[in-house]
């Protein structure tokens, strides 16, 4: 099961964390509020919940890059908790019902096991609606546990993953900032699900993913771009 999935304990080597971006070029972003900032973060884990969680997503029937870029598009110009929820809405109707068997978890495991095992998030939301944050955790509770399309574990390194799907863009100076998104929740979510040792991390990864947001969001600089990837990288040392 990928809750408890084993990847090395050193830090992702550097030429997977530059997979895991979309490098298009782009445009400035205008500042974005605190709050707008909360919904997009919100959206991000909810993305990456149904990549790795649902059947009708974790089997690569779409496009979830771009799928992404519009939902995140549509949340910055409404600027509204009710645009996260209409395209919370909008994901949930893409990924379809879902059939998957719930996933018990042997009570006689030790707590090691599963102590990175955290979807408090959902009930934390000021923006979710009671229905969608059932919808979650019920999906937490179902797995789809089937190969993911998105992350395997890797034949020839037993203990590690591969991405074997995802998307490499053109190399460019600077992505736009959908596409800046798309490689910060790629990577916030791959480790959130994947990791052994997320519960070492310096800070709660719930709160990594809200301290790196603003920097991607105003990354509309190279060199500002580049920091921000840096200080992504070093949320696993």
């Amino acid at each position: 099961m990928m809750l408890i999935a084993r990847v090395p304990a050193l830090r992702f080597r550097l030429l997977f964390l530059l997979a895991l971006f979309g490098l298009l070029p782009g445009g400035p972003a205008a500042a974005q509020t605190n709050k707008q900032l909360r919904r997009l973060a919100d959206l991000g884990r909810v993305w990456g919940e149904l990549k790795y969680f649902h059947p009708g997503i974790a089997t690569g029937r779409y496009d979830w890059d771009s799928v992404l870029v519009v939902a995140a598009t549509a949340v910055l110009q409404q600027d509204s908790d009710q645009a996260l929820r209409s395209q919370v809405d909008a994901l949930f109707a893409l990924a379809g019902p879902t059939t998957a068997a719930e996933f018990v978890l042997d009570p006689n495991l030790p707590a090691h096991a599963t102590r990175n095992i955290r979807h408090g998030w959902v009930r934390r939301s000021a923006y979710l609606t009671p229905a969608q944050q059932t919808y979650l955790l019920h999906l937490y509770a179902h797995p789809y546990q089937g190969v993911n399309y998105y992350a395997q574990n890797n034949p020839n390194d037993e203990g590690n993953i591969i991405t074997p799907h995802e998307k490499p863009y053109p190399a460019m100076k600077l992505p736009s900032l959908g596409y800046r998104l798309v490689g910060l929740f790629r990577f916030w979510n791959v480790i959130n699900y994947y990791y052994p040792y997320k519960y070492a991390t310096r800070r709660d990864w719930d709160a990594v993913l809200t301290d790196l947001l603003p920097l991607f969001v105003q990354a509309t600089t190279a060199p500002a771009y580049h920091r921000a990837m840096l200080t992504m990288a070093a949320t696993i040392d």
